[in-house]
């Protein structure tokens, strides 16, 4: 979703999180990794709950049709 709706975002990969930066927004510091979980590294993917990614899109400022096309989960609405 992210290389999809927020091109020329970066990433830095921490110990438990990642931290993603785009634009001129701050640091959103706590995507988790995945990586204490038989889920998640481990077995070669870490899932994220969709509270995460929804946190995402609003605190950076994503394009909420973007977000929804490419996570159909989120049914994220536009603030009127």
């Amino acid at each position: 979703m992210l290389d999809e709706c927020a091109p020329e975002h970066e990433w830095d990969e921490k110990t438990h999180h990642y931290h993603i930066k785009w634009k001129d927004k701050p640091v959103y510091p706590s995507l988790p990794k995945g990586d204490h979980s038989k889920r998640g590294k481990r077995a070669g993917r870490a899932e994220i709950e969709v509270g995460h990614v929804k946190k995402i899109v609003r605190f950076l400022g994503i394009d909420i049709d973007c977000a929804n096309k490419m996570v159909p989960q989120l049914n994220l609405k536009q603030k009127t």
